[in-house]
């Protein structure tokens, strides 16, 4: 997987850049004058595994459910697996 991702998902604009520290990857999505922070790391699984914390995020319900799905599509397109967090217990994954 390369380091800098830059990507179109529907009406997003999805950036990536793997291991900013560690484990931890920088990824941000935008959609017009609307911009995104999203956490991301590496989860301690056996196969390369994505974890992405939407719940903690200031979004609406909409935002989310279109999220979830771009970073599902996001994740598939690099040969990752990835669970995108929708509360502490609840997520939706790839797999």
């Amino acid at each position: 997987m390369k380091t800098e991702i830059k990507d179109t998902i529907g009406a997003w604009e999805v950036s990536l850049t793997r291991n900013v520290h560690m484990y931890t990857h920088a990824l941000s999505v935008k959609k017009g004058e609307y911009v995104v922070s999203i956490p991301c790391e590496d989860l301690p699984t056996k196969e390369k595994t994505f974890g992405m914390w939407l719940y903690n995020l200031d979004l609406s319900n909409k935002h989310i459910n279109e999220l979830q799905s771009v970073l599902l599509e996001l994740a598939t397109k690099q040969n990752v697996l990835c669970k995108v967090y929708l509360s502490p217990e609840e997520f939706v994954s790839n797999e």
